[in-house]
């Protein structure tokens, strides 16, 4: 920079002229209101002068509607920093600044970008964020390229000309319309960590990103994904990248296995048809459901069709029982969504408990993710206290005797107690392999409030995902079982699977002639959430239905 005059009025500058400085940020002193006033081109004619010393320039919030040809001049420039102007152009002479790592010209009103953008050998972060770029350059020549900002834009494709050996690790480009995403994304699956593609037209599920081996932030929330649970998901704010990235691995591998061809079709069915086989006695799913009227129940009897059975059959009368859980506000920020019934006049054998406890814990490997997504408990129902409550407790106020111990302990010592009891499994076996209460403790663990289900006489029977109480486990004396499932993901994800629940108990013969009765689950405010089983829940195939209603004795017949 010359000892120009008027420069040397200008407090900013003073100190890098006469001082002989590398670094020069000049910001909020728009046009009209410099003292002495230098337009715009004398401006970076002097700030981009040949054979400046200047490595660093920051200028912003100044206005600037035009970046002069001069800026190729500042060949020792490292960081340019120009957000937050009104620039419509960035000439091709940028292309020139060869030591250039950081590039910010975010905030502006640029709708495109010149080729020579893609030529910087040094470039590693280039934001630009808030313009009006519909595309960009190709930046295949951008071999140290690790941080890409392009959020709030008008881009309508995925940018793909990446070097083949990118060093990418941090993407965004959320807000904007962006609608599919191409297989070139492959090539950045070594070192992507963060990436964000939120608020755009995303259908189909990325399952790109199951590659991506360093991921730990992926950002995809108010796209357009047809899979309505993957949505849920992504759009709950407490959502992990880890569980997303396994709901995309397993939806691959079943997209996979369904494509296997006409043989894999043939053996799929030959299975089905085997499975109906192994049920010898034609099960009968009784569904007791709520009218619109409190006082009002029906019941259903569904009959399921078997090897020699021709129909099934669904029968639907009042009754006037009713199981009401109640949810408190406090839920709505730890475990928000339960779903509930009872299975009536169950007769348990040592053997079918243990079966049906298989069941449950095979579902909670699969369908549930691990408990990541929901968790299913099951108590013996004539030793609860009705109604129930479903909270959310301070962890050092919640008391409750876990599974297969005799003594009441707090939730914090409950946490405290498994994690130095898995500690010391690890350590005796000497192997990473511990029981399911232990390793599913870490979900609640971090948790200012323990989400738990109590009875009316305060008893807590279970604090989901991570274990249930020793007083109502299920035993051969156990004659009503309480069915309970939680999720922090969506309410659709805890009927699905109670439904998936029961149907595996009646296929897999654990109970027959099963009597499914409907609990509603209230706010604290008295309004209903949800009821189960509803008319809509429980559509087992291959099964007719009729329905007869009957109101004050009177019979109805629904088709």
């Amino acid at each position: 920079m010359s000892n120009n005059g008027a420069l040397l009025e200008w407090p900013e500058l003073r100190r890098v002229i006469l001082e002989g400085r590398c670094e020069l940020s000049l910001t909020s002193v728009p046009a009209g209101d410099r003292n002495p006033d230098i337009n715009d081109e004398q401006l970076q004619a002097e700030i981009f002068a040949p054979n400046t010393p200047l490595n660093y320039i920051e200028l912003t919030r100044l206005e600037l509607s035009v970046l002069h040809t001069c800026v190729g001049k500042v060949t020792k420039l490292k960081k340019l920093i120009l957000h937050s102007n009104a620039l419509v152009h960035i000439p091709k002479d940028i292309g020139d600044l060869k030591e250039l790592q950081f590039l910010d010209l975010s905030t502006n009103k640029l709708d495109r970008l010149p080729a020579a953008i893609g030529c910087l050998p040094h470039l590693s972060t280039l934001l630009l964020a808030n313009n009006k770029i519909s595309s960009l350059p190709d930046m295949s020549n951008l071999v140290t390229l690790q941080h890409l900002d392009v959020s709030h834009n008008q881009l309508t494709e995925f940018p793909t000309s990446f070097p083949n050996q990118s060093k990418l690790h941090t993407l965004i480009l959320n807000s904007n319309y962006i609608k599919e995403l191409p297989t070139e994304v492959n090539s950045l699956n070594d070192n992507l960590k963060t990436v964000n593609l939120s608020n755009n037209e995303i259908v189909d599920l990325p399952f790109l990103f199951c590659n991506c081996k360093k991921i730990k932030t992926l950002e995809l929330a108010n796209n357009k994904f047809l899979d309505n649970r993957f949505k849920k998901l992504i759009e709950d704010p407490r959502h992990k990248t880890f569980a997303l990235i396994d709901y995309l691995k397993k939806k691959s591998k079943a997209l996979i296995k369904n494509n296997d061809g006409k043989e894999s079709k043939a053996n799929s069915a030959k299975s089905s048809i085997n499975r109906d086989e192994c049920v010898p006695i034609v099960p009968i799913i009784t569904v007791n459901y709520g009218m619109s009227d409190v006082s009002n129940f029906s019941k259903c009897v569904f009959g399921v069709v078997g090897k020699n059975i021709t129909s099934g059959t669904l029968f639907i009368q009042t009754l006037t029982i009713q199981v009401l859980v109640e949810r408190t506000k406090e839920t709505l920020e730890i475990r928000p969504y339960i779903v509930c019934c009872i299975l009536k006049d169950c007769s348990l054998s040592a053997e079918k408990v243990k079966q049906l406890l298989n069941i449950q814990n095979k579902l909670h490997s699969s369908v549930c993710e691990e408990r990541t997504i929901a968790s299913i408990g099951t108590h013996n129902f004539r030793k609860l206290r009705v109604p129930l409550v479903y909270g959310a407790v301070d962890p050092d106020i919640l008391m409750i005797t876990p599974l297969h111990r005799h003594k009441k302990i707090s939730g914090r010592k409950l946490s405290s107690n498994l994690a130095n009891e898995a500690e010391l499994v690890r350590k005796k076996e000497k192997r990473n392999v511990v029981s399911n209460t232990h390793k599913y403790m870490y979900l609640i663990q971090k948790l200012s409030l323990y989400p738990c289900l109590m009875d009316s006489n305060g008893l807590v029977i279970s604090v989901p995902p991570v274990t249930n109480c020793e007083e109502t486990k299920l035993d051969m004396d156990t004659k009503d079982i309480f069915v309970e499932v939680t999720s922090t993901v969506t309410e659709n994800i805890c009927l699905k699977i109670m439904d998936t629940f029961i149907k595996e108990i009646i296929m897999q013969g654990c109970l027959t002639n099963l009597v499914v009765e409907q609990v509603k689950i209230r706010q604290h405010n008295g309004e209903l959430l949800v009821a189960y089983p509803s008319k809509n829940d429980l559509r087992i195939p291959k099964c007719i239905i009729k329905r007869e209603l009957v109101v004050d004795e009177i019979s109805k017949l629904e088709a």
